[in-house]
C-alpha cells in the first residue's frame, strides 16, 4: 500500500514538472513581433476607414517614412486627407506619398506641394482603387529649424462605385475598362503627365464596332481645360486618331464626336503638359 501511494506521488510529480517545462518552453519559444510603430511596410499602422490617426513629428523622426495599410472591401474611391502644418518650427510642410497594393506594386503617387498654397488645413486626394489590401507610404518632406514637435492627423474615407478609374492607369497595359453609356470618375495631377510617374495619366479602353458612331463626353472640361489637359483618341495598334490640346477642337459642350474605323478596342489617354493641383473629372463613351 506504501509503494504504491509512494508512486502515485513520483507519478503526480513528473506530470507536474512536465506541465512546467511545457509553459517554460511556451513561453520563451513565443514569437515576438515589432510594434506597428509605421516605420516601415511590414509594421505598417492599420487604418479602418473614417478612423483617424495622429502622427507626431520630431527633429529625431522627420526624415522617416510612416506607413498605414488599410484595406476595401469593394471596389471605389479613397479619400486621403492629412493635415498640414503649418508650424513655425518647420521650414518646409508637405509630404510625398506612395500607394502599394498587397503585392508591394506601386499603384499611385502623389506630390502635396501644389496643394499647399490653397486655403484649406489640409491635404485631400482622391484614388479609384480596386478591391483589396494597400500600403500609404507618407514620406514626410520637413526642415525642423528646432526640437519642437508638431502633429498631423491622417483620415481615410471610402465611397463605394462602379464607375471610377482604378489606379494604377498609367499605361496601355493597365487602362480602366469603359462600359458603354456609363460616366467615370477620375483625377489627374499634379505633375507633368507625358512622365513616366504613376498617377499623372490616366489610361482608358473600350471596345466599339466598325462603322457605327460614338462620343466621348467629358464633365467638367471648362475647369480641365483651362489648365494644361491633353487627350488623345488611340486605337488598337497604337495609332493616335485624335490629339486634343488644351480642349481644343473639343465641341462647346466637352464631346468628341468619331466614327470607329475598325471592330475592336480603342484607347483615350489622359494627360497634364504643366504642374497643378489634382483635378476632378467625369468621363464616358456613348453610341452616336
Amino acid at each position: 500500500m506504501m509503494k504504491t501511494n509512494e508512486m502515485k506521488k513520483r507519478l503526480m510529480m513528473v506530470c507536474l514538472l512536465a506541465v512546467c517545462m511545457i509553459g517554460a518552453l511556451a513561453v520563451y519559444a513565443a514569437p515576438v513581433y515589432a510594434a506597428a510603430d509605421g516605420t516601415t511596410a511590414r509594421n505598417a499602422i492599420k487604418l479602418k476607414m473614417k478612423q483617424k490617426y495622429t502622427k507626431t513629428w520630431t527633429s529625431e523622426n522627420y526624415d522617416k517614412n510612416c506607413y498605414f495599410k488599410f484595406t476595401t472591401d469593394k471596389q471605389g474611391i479613397v479619400t486621403v486627407s492629412i493635415d498640414k502644418l503649418g508650424s513655425g518650427s518647420i521650414y518646409e510642410d508637405y509630404y510625398y506619398m506612395y500607394l502599394y497594393n498587397a503585392k508591394g506594386n506601386l499603384v499611385w503617387t502623389c506630390d502635396t506641394q501644389e496643394q499647399i498654397k490653397n486655403p484649406l488645413s489640409k491635404f485631400i486626394y482622391k484614388v479609384g482603387l480596386k478591391k483589396g489590401t494597400y500600403y500609404l507610404n507618407v514620406d514626410p518632406s520637413f526642415i525642423f529649424f528646432d526640437d519642437e514637435e508638431v502633429e498631423s492627423t491622417i483620415k481615410l474615407t471610402f465611397k463605394k462605385t462602379d464607375y471610377s478609374e482604378l489606379e494604377a492607369n498609367n499605361s496601355k497595359a493597365t487602362a480602366t475598362k469603359l462600359k458603354l453609356g456609363k460616366m467615370y470618375q477620375g483625377y489627374y495631377g499634379e505633375e507633368i503627365g507625358s512622365s513616366s510617374k504613376i498617377g499623372y495619366m490616366d489610361w482608358y479602353k473600350f471596345k466599339l464596332t466598325k462603322g457605327k458612331k460614338y462620343k466621348i463626353k467629358i464633365s467638367n472640361y471648362e475647369e480641365l481645360f483651362s489648365g494644361t489637359a491633353l487627350i488623345d483618341v488611340i486605337d488598337a495598334k497604337g495609332k493616335t486618331l485624335s490629339h486634343y490640346k488644351y480642349g481644343y477642337p473639343l465641341s462647346e459642350n466637352g464631346e468628341i464626336t468619331f466614327t470607329a474605323e475598325k471592330n475592336g478596342w480603342y484607347y483615350i489617354k489622359l494627360y497634364n503638359d504643366s504642374y497643378g493641383d489634382q483635378r476632378s473629372y467625369k468621363i464616358g463613351v456613348y453610341k452616336k
